[in-house]
């Protein structure tokens, strides 16, 4: 229950977070843009996604509540894509779509943050099980090559499917 109460209050720390980076951003670049919706079901080694056509940022609940750096850091990271594509929208370069440009690290700096790509927490208990390769117990061959097919696909040519 005591980890529960302290995901509750990092929640409500991170949504708090969100809100006065918009603010300030609302105030410094004469916007009116409105608060994002704060979901915290991101799992694996992500720390946060923005979801800017959405309207959204996604954390990662475990890495929030094992990292006191998290939300000061992350929140704002994940802010500012939201209030730089509200600013430039879709951002490109060539062929090449840029989530860290000097657009974002021009909005990271205003908002009082150092604009780092990347964290360093500890991913261990944030990690997704991977699954095994499936097994392949079937070898098909023709003229260039063997095949190994599971048994789904072994069973629907054999039904001629």
């Amino acid at each position: 229950m005591e980890v529960e109460t302290m995901s509750k209050q990092a929640q409500s720390e991170a949504i708090k977070v969100a809100h006065q980076v918009i603010d300030k951003a609302n105030a410094m670049y004469g916007l009116s843009m409105p608060y994002p919706k704060v979901e915290f079901k991101l799992r694996g080694r992500t720390a946060g996604k923005a979801y800017s056509r959405e309207w959204r940022i996604n954390l990662n609940q475990v890495l929030m509540t094992e990292n006191d750096d998290f939300i000061p850091e992350t929140v704002p990271h994940e802010v500012c894509h939201l209030i730089t594509f509200k600013r430039y929208g879709i951002i490109r370069r060539g062929r090449v779509y840029v989530h860290h440009g000097w657009e974002w690290k021009s909005c990271m700096k205003d908002m009082g943050h150092d604009p780092t790509r990347t964290h360093n927490y500890d991913t261990t208990n944030a990690r997704v099980m991977v699954r095994k390769p499936k097994e392949r117990p079937y070898v098909y061959t023709c003229g260039c090559r063997e095949f190994n097919i599971t048994k789904l696909i072994h069973g629907r040519m054999q039904r001629g499917q």
